[in-house]
């Protein structure tokens, strides 16, 4: 897949459009909400010359327009709800049904830096892949939103900006078996440095997946070794031995835990 992210805004006459700000002002010859211009008012602004001539005259495209665009170039989008955005659950189920009716379900990731409306993703479609965008490192609060997230069917992941993810928090998200992807990463020397367990990366040019590709990067979960520590932690989140977390009477015998049985190395194989 070739992967491609937009955020998106409703009109007010109901229409999702893809917005980035709740303002058309810096990206149209007009002004104004969004969520208090109808579709049709919208169509008579040019959302194409702030960013170059050659796109003069663009006009503001749908989602729906944008789905089917995925669908005809084989795209998978990243669909992102705004934390400052006036979803609703139903609203969400129209862009649910909306992927739905395209033969995009289980073809697009929805990220948000609200739970909550991760949420009403998640009662529309529970097998919807999720990702939990937080502007910090894997902290254990963030552990226990992702995890409110889950379902018996689909993946939850963090998304987390990149220059504040640290081994500790590496190390929290793999105990707890979630993935790491990160943003917003826009040159190549900081995309090759980062950590071997970021799976995703989020970039504002073409180049990303280009890049791990010529590189062969391999995605691999990281070990108390790699990451500096000479001690074990099992995937309950107990360690034993030198902890770096506190044990909290859990005990090991032969490196398996006694009160959930995981024996400790599991804790860092992702792929069991």
């Amino acid at each position: 897949y070739f992967y491609v992210e937009c955020d998106v805004a409703f009109t007010a006459d109901g229409i999702p459009v893809l917005l980035h700000d709740d303002t058309i002002d810096r990206t149209s010859d007009g002004t104004g909400k969004v969520s208090e211009l109808t579709y049709e008012q919208l169509l008579q602004y040019d959302f194409g010359s702030w960013k170059s001539a050659s796109y003069a005259g663009t006009r503001i495209p749908t989602f729906e327009e944008f789905i089917a665009l995925c669908v005809e170039l084989d795209l998978h989008p990243y669909i992102e709800l705004k934390k400052s955005g006036s979803y609703t659950q139903a609203k969400i189920q129209q862009l649910v049904d909306m992927v739905e009716a395209y033969g995009m379900t289980g073809k697009v990731t929805w990220i948000s830096f609200s739970s909550t409306f991760l949420g009403y993703v998640k009662n529309a479609d529970t097998a919807a892949r999720l990702g939990y965008v937080y502007s910090g490192d894997a902290t254990q609060s963030t552990i226990n939103v992702a995890k409110s997230l889950q379902t018996d069917s689909n993946e939850v992941f963090l998304d987390l900006k990149y220059s504040e993810l640290t081994n500790t928090g590496i190390l929290r998200a793999a105990t707890n078996g979630f993935a790491i992807e990160v943003w917003t990463v826009n040159s190549e020397k900081a995309i090759l440095t980062l950590p071997d367990y970021v799976s995703g990366v989020a970039s504002d040019f073409l180049n990303a997946q280009t890049i791990l590709t010529d590189h062969s990067i391999v995605v691999t979960a990281p070990t108390c070794t790699s990451q500096g520590f000479t001690t074990h932690t099992c995937a309950c989140g107990e360690s034993y031995v030198d902890n770096y977390v506190d044990a909290t009477g859990h005990s090991f015998v032969n490196g398996v835990c006694s009160t959930c049985g995981q024996a400790t190395e599991y804790a860092w194989d992702m792929d069991g």
